[in-house]
């Protein structure tokens, strides 16, 4: 999510994650934000919704967000290719350090790299 409409929305689903978590312990829930605009006020305040709902917003290295709004993902997807496709270095590291942060996470045997 990358727009205060995308998180209201979203505080539905979160209400029924933390609900089933205490019922269950499960499942393990992040906020990713995607088609950041880093240097927007509006980026601020959806990470501060985001790390007030209770549920951890994903790091990605130094940043909070997972990718920024870059033309190349919009026109690979177009295309049936993937960013590593394309020749946008920023894309090809933003989506390496998405690929690192998610196997962290859920290990390596749950994980599979392009």
């Amino acid at each position: 999510a990358s727009s205060l409409v995308d998180v209201r929305v979203a505080m539905d689903v979160v209400d029924l994650i933390k609900q089933r978590q205490e019922l269950m312990g499960k499942p393990d829930a992040y906020w990713v934000i995607t088609k950041a605009r880093p240097k927007h006020t509006i980026h601020r305040e959806v990470v501060q919704i985001m790390e007030d709902s209770g549920l951890p917003l994903l790091r990605f290295g130094d940043k909070d967000y997972a990718c920024t709004e870059r033309t190349a993902y919009a026109w690979a997807l177009g295309e049936g290719k993937t960013v590593f496709d394309l020749d946008d270095k920023v894309a090809h590291e933003e989506m390496k350090s998405v690929y690192k942060t998610i196997k962290s996470i859920i290990g390596e045997k749950n994980v599979s790299y392009v």
